[in-house]
């Protein structure tokens, strides 16, 4: 009796001790999912914010490009820690679901007109914007047990290959400054800047080149860019539309010196006064692009066709 007795308390204990160990996984992965979960609407938050702020002229090609881009961003989060567990629990809040409705508005507007494809991407933004907001409300706690500090190999590579687009691009916009040049520019500075946000803390953390060259870069762009604005005639219909390119381009340097010293307050409240002031302008763009008929002729070819490549992922 005795030696049953302390057979069943042994059992007891062992029942009590992988209890607790289960319960300590399940908390391990619970808090460590809501980390994940909110640095993905932190990632979000930049591509949402480019799509609402889209410009065109070229609203078909910018489609495309938007479609790319929000791929890449998938692929890249996706393969972040703890992505499987999330897919697993919590399915509604991955990068492939949230992504889900603006991927799809993006495909049903690719092949219409300049202005259907501009409110596809203005829309597209918004519902960009509704998983961030959803992902930011997801229960999480105060402790965080990863801080995802390190940046994939592939996540750098990537950033160094579009930012030897970006410099090509500016090169060929130093040989010939004119509005078509200035727009593929902006463009391609556009993807650099949204890999290089995915990788924000890498700063301090063993990548300060990503950010210091492209910091460079954009500042010669703004100087570049400058100079053909003052340039042009204060009639000439063009000057206002380089006048808004040098606006984003100036609005990613500073993003980029918030980013710099980790001051991601300011660099939301930088991208979101943009979105106000591309909101008042948007019929205004609308009509400049039907002026020009920007994507018609070989006027607004790009020199070398490029879309941003898909990011490659932990392999």
């Amino acid at each position: 009796m005795r030696k049953f007795l302390q057979i069943l308390r042994d059992h007891k204990l062992s029942v009590s001790i992988g209890t607790v160990i289960i319960f300590l996984i399940f908390a391990y992965i619970r808090i460590g999912v809501g980390d994940l979960v909110a640095h993905n609407a932190s990632d979000v938050s930049m591509i949402g914010i480019e799509m609402l702020c889209e410009s065109g002229p070229n609203f078909k090609l910018a489609a495309e490009r938007h479609i790319n881009m929000l791929q890449g961003y998938t692929t890249h989060m996706e393969n972040k820690y703890l992505g499987s567990i999330l897919r697993i629990f919590y399915d509604e809040y991955t990068p492939t679901k949230g992504f889900e409705k603006a991927l799809k508005t993006l495909e049903e507007a690719k092949d219409s007109s300049q202005e259907e494809c501009a409110r596809a991407i203005w829309l597209a933004g918004e519902q960009v914007e509704q998983y961030r907001m959803k992902a930011a409300n997801f229960p999480k706690f105060r402790l965080a047990l990863h801080k995802y500090q390190k940046v994939p190999d592939e996540l750098v590579g990537d950033i160094r290959t579009a930012r030897d687009e970006s410099q090509t691009s500016l090169d060929r916009f130093k040989e010939n400054r004119t509005l078509e040049n200035a727009v593929f520019l902006c463009e391609d500075n556009r993807w650099t800047m949204l890999l290089v946000f995915l990788a924000r803390a890498g700063y301090n953390s063993g990548h300060n080149e990503l950010f210091d060259e492209f910091h460079e870069l954009e500042k010669k762009v703004g100087e570049k860019e400058q100079k053909l604005f003052d340039e042009l005639p204060d009639d000439d219909p063009e000057k206002r539309f380089i006048g808004h390119i040098i606006q984003s381009e100036q609005r990613r340097l500073h993003v980029l010196e918030a980013l710099k010293v980790g001051d991601m307050r300011k660099a939301r409240t930088l991208m979101w006064e943009t979105i106000e002031i591309a909101y008042h302008e948007r019929q205004a763009i609308l009509e400049f692009t039907a002026a020009v008929e920007f994507g018609k002729g070989e006027r607004w070819e790009r020199p070398v066709a490029k879309a941003p490549p898909p990011l490659k992922g932990p392999s």
